[in-house]
């Protein structure tokens, strides 16, 4: 078995720490800002060949629990926010970025897409 070196670096994008696996021409990252348009498509201009992240689904359950940890913060004085941004509009954002998908799963409340430069 070959034994592959993956160097990692954090890029701030637009405010947010984005991973930056170099050996790969892999971005990573989790959408926690009100601003997914913009963020989705610093990440792909960035990417050289792939964009992962993950985002909660958007659930009533997961909806519910955002509004309860988002009013928690609130209360304590916290600034951090999440949001549940609508599926199908943050895919739109990479796919006009010239990516399409190559793999999409998660967990009943996480979501995780790969997406693949395609020209």
């Amino acid at each position: 078995m070959r034994k592959v070196s993956i160097r990692s670096e954090v890029e701030p994008i637009i405010g947010y720490n984005i991973s930056i696996f170099a050996g790969l021409g892999l971005i990573l990252f989790f959408v926690a800002t009100p601003d997914y348009a913009r963020l989705l498509g610093a990440a792909a201009d960035r990417a050289r060949r792939l964009v992962a992240f993950s985002y909660p689904r958007p659930r009533w359950s997961v909806r519910l629990f955002v509004a309860a940890l988002n009013f928690v913060n609130r209360l304590r004085g916290r600034t951090f926010r999440a949001y549940v941004h609508p599926p199908a509009a943050m895919i739109g954002v990479l796919e006009r970025a010239g990516l399409r998908r190559r793999w999409a799963g998660g967990t009943w409340i996480w979501a995780v897409e790969l997406f693949e430069r395609t020209a």
